[in-house]
């Protein structure tokens, strides 16, 4: 009911135009482009402890998303076959909606395999100083995948990145956060 059913529509459309080899291969796939792809971003996108600024944000057209989606699956570059999971799971790793070169780097540098992807929030070191001095937030340097690794996060950051990497490499991830009797925690 919250789809906006005539773009879900056009994108289902688009993505049948621009790639009709694949288009009954790939229909989950399809589906769940079309369906993530039908309203904007909200403008906290990823969290709202990062200046949205910093983030490399990149939402490249629904055709183009499903085709890079299918390469990649092709290539053998996912722990995960793509032509193997329903639309409710395929969601949860299509919508990283950052540039093509973050997706890159977390294939290139995030190596694990599906039954250990866990470990990927633990390879951002915690930077407890951040907790003690209050700096809950990123504003600093660009909020890409090498700058969280190699300077270190919270736990926000930790998991920024793990969602990140586990959707390149096709597997489905989930960013929440909520209040425990300590605070906040991702």
């Amino acid at each position: 009911d919250l789809d906006h059913t005539p773009l879900v529509l056009k994108n289902l459309r688009d993505i049948r135009e621009a790639n009709p080899a694949k288009w009954r291969e790939y229909q989950s796939l399809a589906i769940a482009l079309a369906v993530v792809n039908d309203s904007p971003l909200p403008d906290y996108w990823p969290h709202i402890q990062v200046t949205p600024s910093l983030v490399p944000r990149e939402i490249t057209p629904v055709a183009a998303q499903f085709s890079r989606w299918v390469a990649a699956n092709e290539s053998g570059m996912l722990e995960v076959d793509l032509r193997k999971l329903p639309p409710d799971q395929l969601k949860f790793v299509i919508d990283a909606f950052v540039s093509e070169s973050e997706i890159d780097w977390a294939r290139k540098n995030v190596r694990y395999t599906r039954s250990n992807f866990d470990r990927a929030f633990s390879e951002v070191a915690y930077q407890p100083d951040r907790i003690k001095n209050k700096r809950f937030f990123w504003k600093s340097s660009p909020y890409t995948l090498a700058n969280i690794r190699r300077m270190g996060g919270i736990c926000v950051d930790q998991a920024y990145y793990a969602m990140i990497a586990g959707k390149a490499h096709g597997l489905p991830t989930l960013f929440f956060t909520g209040q425990g009797k300590d605070g906040g925690h991702a």
